[in-house]
C-alpha cells in the first residue's frame, strides 16, 4: 500500500471524512457561488466619479465582510461613510462611472466531487480567517501503489482515470475511451486537443504546453525521464496537486 499527501484550497465546507473510502462521485465540499454585484458609491457618498479613489479604504483584491468600511468621504459641512452590505472580494474600480464591482457570495452552493479514489487516511484543516477566504485541506490518501513527479505548469487541481494516448492511435480514440478521462501525451498537437476537448477529455498532461486555449485542465511535466516512467508503468489513475506542482500516478 501507498499513501499520497497533498494541499488543496476551496471554499465553502469539506465534505469527506477521516477513514472513509472514496470515488469520483463523492462530494468533496460544498462551494458558495458568486455573482457580481455593482455599488453606485460615488453616488451614494455623493461626489465626483473621478474623486472615489479618494475616499476607499479597501482596494482592489482584498476581502471584503459585511460591515467593513469601503469609503469613506469627508467635506467641511458632512461625513459620508459606506459600509459592506456583502461578504466577497473587492474585483474592479471604475472612476469613469464611480461604481465598485463586489465579487459576493450568494445563498446558493454547489457541490464539487473529488477528483480522486481510495481512503482517506487523514485530513488536516486550515481554516481560512473570514468567511469570504479560501480555506486549505491537507489531505492523506491510501492508495495500493504510487507514483508522484515534479510539475512546470499546472492549471488546477484535477485528475482521474487516465487514458494513455500514443502511435498508433493518436486521434483515433473514441469518446468512450475519453469521456471523464485524463489524455496524457508526449505532445498534444492542435487536432488532437480540440478533437479530445469535444469528447468531453477532463484535462490532459503532457510535456509540452498546449497548442490552444482550453476549457479543460492542464498539467505540464517538469522532465522527459518522468514521462518515460509513467508510460512505461501505465497507472490507471492520475491526481495533480497545484498548491505543490506535482503530479501522483496511482492505483
Amino acid at each position: 500500500m501507498a499513501t499520497i499527501e497533498f494541499t488543496i484550497a476551496y471554499d465553502g465546507e469539506l465534505l469527506i471524512k477521516k477513514e472513509e473510502s472514496v470515488s469520483f462521485q463523492t462530494p468533496l465540499y460544498n462551494m458558495q457561488t458568486r455573482e457580481s454585484v455593482a455599488i453606485p458609491l460615488a453616488k451614494l457618498l455623493n461626489t465626483e466619479p473621478t474623486k472615489i479613489i479618494q475616499s476607499l479604504k479597501k482596494f482592489v483584491g482584498d476581502q471584503i465582510a459585511k460591515g467593513d468600511v469601503i469609503a469613506e468621504s469627508v467635506s467641511f459641512m458632512s461625513k459620508k461613510i459606506y459600509t459592506s452590505e456583502y461578504d466577497g472580494v473587492l474585483k474592479e474600480v471604475n472612476h469613469e462611472e464611480g461604481i465598485l464591482i463586489i465579487e459576493a457570495g450568494t445563498d446558493n452552493k454547489d457541490v464539487v466531487n473529488c477528483f480522486f479514489v481510495g481512503e482517506v487516511v487523514d485530513i488536516d484543516e486550515q481554516k481560512g480567517k473570514s468567511e469570504s477566504s479560501q480555506h486549505k485541506a491537507t489531505i492523506k490518501l491510501k492508495v495500493k501503489s504510487a507514483k508522484e513527479f515534479e510539475l512546470k505548469e499546472v492549471t488546477a487541481d484535477f485528475g482521474g482515470e487516465v487514458v494513455y494516448c500514443k502511435d498508433p492511435i493518436k486521434a483515433h480514440l473514441t469518446a468512450d475511451e475519453v469521456n471523464h478521462k485524463v489524455v496524457v501525451d508526449e505532445k498534444i498537437p492542435s487536432y488532437e486537443q480540440v478533437k479530445y476537448e469535444a469528447l468531453g477529455a477532463k484535462g490532459f498532461v503532457s510535456l509540452d504546453s498546449l497548442p490552444e486555449e482550453s476549457t479543460a485542465h492542464f498539467a505540464k511535466l517538469a522532465t522527459e525521464s518522468a514521462f518515460k516512467k509513467i508510460s512505461e508503468e501505465k497507472l490507471p489513475f492520475c491526481l495533480v496537486n497545484k498548491i505543490d506542482n506535482k503530479i501522483f500516478f496511482y492505483e
